[in-house]
């Protein structure tokens, strides 16, 4: 609700309670529905809005989703590479990296997703949002998107036996 209020979409009453700027219920509720989803419209034109389309998936009109299209990228086949790609003696991929590699590795891996976590954060703030609630919008958007990541075959990190 608050994100809709820094957009414009919303305003808050003299009693605490959220209203329609332009739009009286007392005109009759599709009146007031019409003018509700005119303005959603509008607003997830710019770029302020980018995110409507993931709180409003069944309103026409809107742009497609921002997360698959920015999530997508992150499965092409050249970032799903092996961990670590060592070949060994035999031919077979080999591994037994440092915990400062994994740790390397695993930040490398994902670095994207922090970097769009920290940009979208950024867009979702405004005078009603707050960092926090900007980070759980976040999270939402990402969870609804349904993007699955295809499973990994299994690899081996360390041959040390751990007693």
């Amino acid at each position: 609700m608050r994100h809709l209020a820094d957009l414009g979409i919303l305003s808050s009453n003299r009693a605490g309670e959220w209203d329609v700027p332009g739009a009286e219920p007392t005109k009759g509720k599709e009146r007031f529905e019409e003018i509700l989803l005119e303005k959603i419209r509008s607003c997830g034109q710019s770029e302020r809005g980018f995110a409507l389309s993931c709180f409003f998936p069944e309103v026409e009109g809107l742009p497609d989703s921002p997360v698959l299209e920015a999530l997508g990228s992150f499965n092409t086949p050249s970032n799903r590479t092996h961990l670590f790609g060592k070949k060994g003696p035999s031919g077979g991929m080999t591994s037994d990296p440092s915990n400062l590699q994994i740790v390397r590795k695993m930040e490398k891996q994902l670095k994207p997703f922090l970097d769009l976590e920290k940009e979208w954060v950024a867009r979702l703030q405004g005078t009603h949002v707050s960092r926090e609630d900007a980070k759980r919008l976040f999270h939402y958007i990402v969870g609804r998107s349904s993007f699955k990541v295809p499973p990994r075959k299994w690899e081996q990190l360390s041959r040390r036996r751990h007693k």
